[in-house]
């Protein structure tokens, strides 16, 4: 068994070496591989009198910025000050990333079961809105994650707006302070409002459509009781009408055709009314 999955195992065993790696670099303590990627000498107001003296020092990224660390978090945020506010909001935008993407993965997989149950109702009714709702706003955070990482960088990072700000300005129907493209205003107003039209559709779309289906296939039973009574009733015959004994008499066994399909009874009631007896008075 583990000869046969010897590949499986071994990539498996690569992966939670590097998610371990990388966990390691952002919520913990990172190591020191590749070297910094912030240059001090590069600053032009820092002098070597400046550097010999203890103080805090804040780095301008215009210039002391060489390029993205190769693997994990540069070592040099664990010596920040800010290194809290960093981290927050860079493990805030990587939690709502990989929240979303396992989301959106496990609706998706809901999708594959109603198509192989052949459920279209749950299709229609549960992953439709399901997945309208879940991308229109939490999956267009993430794109605005993606916007304002690759459109800000050292030279305009102080026009970046707040994604938090943003997403509350959505809902309000608010304008937004700095648009991320044309038309983002009107984009975010229809993903909102069809939104909201998806929360009914997820609640009552579904229970509505099973009500109806149920009433109907009581409907339909109702009327196939009526219809074998109605046969059954038929099935019964009355002999010697002519005379004084009247006997109801039903078959033990007996078969009724009715819409195509055969039905069966068994019943043994039979009825018979007694003929009077008369007797003689008169006198010998």
């Amino acid at each position: 068994m583990f000869f046969g999955g010897r590949y499986i195992i071994l990539l498996m065993g690569l992966f939670s070496m590097y998610a371990g790696f990388v966990y390691n670099d952002a919520f913990s303590k990172s190591f020191n591989i590749f070297g910094s990627s912030w240059n001090v000498s590069n600053m032009s107001n820092f002098t070597k009198e400046l550097l010999d003296e203890e103080g805090e020092y804040q780095l301008d990224p215009k210039e002391a910025f060489t390029g993205p660390y190769p693997y994990g978090l540069d070592p040099v945020w664990q010596l920040s000050s800010n290194k809290l506010s960093f981290l927050n909001s860079f493990k805030m935008k990587m939690s709502v990333i990989f929240g979303i993407a396992q989301m959106t993965f496990g609706v998706v997989l809901g999708a594959f079961n109603h198509r192989y149950f052949k459920k279209p109702i749950n299709m229609w009714c549960e992953f439709v809105p399901q997945m309208i709702f879940l991308e229109f706003i939490f999956g267009y955070l993430v794109v605005m994650i993606f916007l304002k990482w690759f459109l800000f960088n050292a030279d305009n990072s102080k026009d970046a707006p707040s994604l938090i700000i943003t997403l509350i300005n959505m809902f309000l129907f608010t304008a937004p302070q700095s648009d991320l493209y044309s038309g983002q205003y009107a984009t975010q107003a229809l993903l909102v409002i069809l939104a909201v039209v998806c929360i009914p559709w997820m609640l009552l779309a579904k229970p509505l459509l099973l009500k109806l289906q149920h009433n109907k296939n009581i409907s339909k039973v109702s009327g196939a009781l009526l219809f074998h009574d109605e046969c059954v009733l038929g099935s019964f015959t009355c002999t010697n009408h002519n005379t004084r004994d009247m006997r109801l008499s039903v078959p033990s066994e007996g078969q009724c055709n009715y819409g195509g399909g055969l039905l069966l009874y068994e019943t043994s009631a039979i009825y018979t009314r007694p003929k009077p007896t008369h007797t003689d008075n008169t006198r010998t």
